[in-house]
């Protein structure tokens, strides 16, 4: 089902909502992909709501995050407490700090400026390990159309892309994993 709405606990002023993509050039990408929700119908649909959404261009939705999205369905049939973090950036400048709220690029069609588009998505998959130790791997992807064809191209994309949670924390400005003692930050796909 692709019961795409408006998240009702935000007021429609300020949050997104349908109008703002409606004849736009990308797509309503998932964070949290719909293919994960198997568990519940509830959840599935819910996926759907627009504070899970952000802008993707079409090839990249199909393509670099799509295969992403695929691999972390892989690694959680190996590790059942597998927990997956995703979320936009906005590095458009390329400085390696956040960009200032006013520098997105935002989605203009139907004359709305509420939903910013943004410069990179970043993955973060992560489930704790022998001893207690928190295993981690990190990907920050450019949010452009490039798309490798086959497995190995695909394997050597993601693998250019690993980086370290201090990287995704300084660029979107947020604290992860604040309570875990012991981290392993896979410099290799897994």
């Amino acid at each position: 089902t692709d019961c795409f709405r408006h998240d009702p606990r935000l007021d429609r002023r300020t949050s997104s909502v349908l109008e703002d993509y409606r004849r736009s050039r990308f797509d309503r990408g998932h964070l949290a992909p719909f293919a994960n929700q198997r568990y519940s119908v509830v959840a599935g649909n819910n996926s759907f709501i627009l504070t899970n959404m952000a802008p993707q261009l079409g090839a990249f939705n199909s393509g670099n995050w799509g295969r992403l999205e695929d691999k972390a369905r892989e690694w959680a049939a190996r590790h059942p407490n597998l927990y997956v973090l995703s979320g936009s950036v906005f590095d458009r400048d390329g400085d390696g700090s956040r960009d200032p709220d006013r520098a997105a690029q935002r989605l203009t069609t139907n004359g709305g400026t509420r939903v910013g588009i943004p410069s990179h998505f970043f993955k973060i998959a992560a489930y704790e390990g022998a001893g207690g130790q928190v295993e981690t791997i990190a990907f920050l992807l450019p949010h452009d159309p490039t798309r490798p064809r086959g497995g190995p191209a695909i394997a050597a994309y993601l693998s250019a892309h690993i980086t370290d949670i201090a990287t995704i924390e300084r660029l979107t400005g947020l604290d992860l994993f604040p309570s875990a003692t012991r981290i392993n930050e896979s410099r290799a796909l897994w």
